[in-house]
């Protein structure tokens, strides 16, 4: 028995449905591909710093108590989009007498500093690292007879992205102008 004119029009057609189905599985395959690289280059053109703490200390005035803390830091820029330092500050957590916490928000001072100084604002080119000393300086008044929780250094980009890092050791050091 020969089969006639519709049966081979029905395999022809099954046959190009089958091709049709494996061309649009291996399309499927490669645009998702496609979309997992565009997120991924996305994702990397997304404004971010990371700062680092590298080192610190501090130095107290004789005269008047006041204290300038002398913070190296390292700032990278890991995205694909060039950024800028905005703001940097100092958050300095203390305790009063009757147990309330406080945070105090220091800008930095040019006085001070040592080394190369990092100014703000300041650009970050992409997958660039910038580094430098900021100087801190806190009057008497704010400090004295309180006890301090803890420190932190705050960045805002040119975006308004907030990152920070936190000093975990910070000595005294007199010898510091």
């Amino acid at each position: 028995m020969q089969p006639d004119a519709s049966t081979w029009t029905d395999i022809a057609t099954a046959v190009a449905a089958i091709a049709a189905l494996l061309i649009s599985l291996v399309s499927l395959h490669y645009s998702r591909k496609g979309m997992v690289l565009a997120e991924a280059q996305d994702r990397r053109r997304q404004p971010k710093l990371l700062p680092e703490y590298l080192s610190g200390h501090f130095s107290t005035d004789g005269a008047t108590g006041a204290r300038t803390y002398h913070m190296q830091l390292a700032i990278r820029n890991p995205t694909d989009s060039d950024n800028a330092v905005a703001r940097i500050e100092l958050n300095l957590t203390y305790r009063l007498p009757d147990g309330t916490l406080i945070t105090a928000r220091v800008p930095p001072s040019n006085s001070g500093a040592q080394g190369t100084s990092l100014s703000v604002p300041q650009r970050v080119g992409a997958h660039e690292t910038i580094a430098g000393w900021c100087a801190f300086a806190v009057d008497a008044a704010v400090i004295a007879n309180r006890h301090i929780e803890g420190y932190m250094v705050e960045l805002n980009d040119s975006h308004g992205q907030l990152s920070s890092v936190t000093p975990l050791i910070l000595s005294e050091r007199k010898d510091v102008r």
